[in-house]
Parts: C-alpha cells; sequence; structure tokens
C-alpha cells in the first residue's frame, strides 16, 4: 500500500467512513435498542422503580430477588421530593399527577418496609 493510500484510510478511519469490514455486523445489529424520549415522566418513572427496588418491593434486576436498602429508598423518595420541588410550576397537569403519584406510593413502600417484621 503506498503512502498516499495509508493517507487516505487514516482519513477515512478518523472520520468514521471507513470501509466496512468483511465480518462487520450489519446496520443496527448489537446496538442499543431504541430508547424513549427524554422526558420528565420518563425520570420520575425511573427514580420510582430504583426506589421500588429499594424498598423491596420490586426485583432486582443485578440479583434477580427482592432485596431492601432503606438508605437507598429514602434518598430516591428525597431524590423525587427534590425535583417535585424545583420543577414546580414548570410541569403539565398529567406531569403533576403521574409525580403525585409516584411519590405517594414510593413513600408509602418505604413506611412499609421500615416496618419491624
Amino acid at each position: 500500500m503506498s503512502a498516499e493510500e495509508n493517507k487516505e484510510k487514516e482519513q477515512e478511519m478518523a472520520t468514521g467512513n471507513a470501509p466496512k469490514e468483511s465480518g462487520a455486523k450489519p446496520e443496527g445489529e448489537g446496538k442499543t435498542p431504541t430508547l424513549p424520549a427524554p422526558t420528565l415522566s420518563t425520570l420520575v418513572h425511573m427514580l420510582f422503580v430504583q426506589g421500588m427496588i429499594a424498598a423491596g418491593k420490586a426485583i432486582s434486576p443485578v440479583s434477580n430477588k427482592y432485596e431492601t436498602d432503606l438508605n437507598l429508598a429514602k434518598y430516591h423518595v428525597e431524590m423525587l421530593e427534590l425535583l417535585q420541588e424545583k420543577t414546580k410550576g414548570n410541569r403539565t397537569d398529567e406531569e403533576n399527577e403521574a409525580m403525585d403519584e409516584m411519590l405517594h406510593q414510593l413513600r408509602l413502600a418505604y413506611v412499609d418496609a421500615s416496618r419491624p417484621r
């Protein structure tokens, strides 16, 4: 391969325009699945689910069993409370309702998990 061909190949690699190798995966294969749009509701739901897992109300995807971590559950309650306070006046009615309901359910889960067994 000549010096000029090497230079062209390096430029193609640097710009991401390198030709596909014969063993390369087809477009889209092995990529992350399509993610939902980043919305306030999505963020609230993520924190809610993580809190429910920490409160022992949902199966941990890591251990595949119910586990309780009260400190982590309380942290997620506090994160949702902070998010609720900081976004006050900037949420739609639907976002208000979803946030209020998820925060209520997570608080109940935390209180239930805190009770001695």
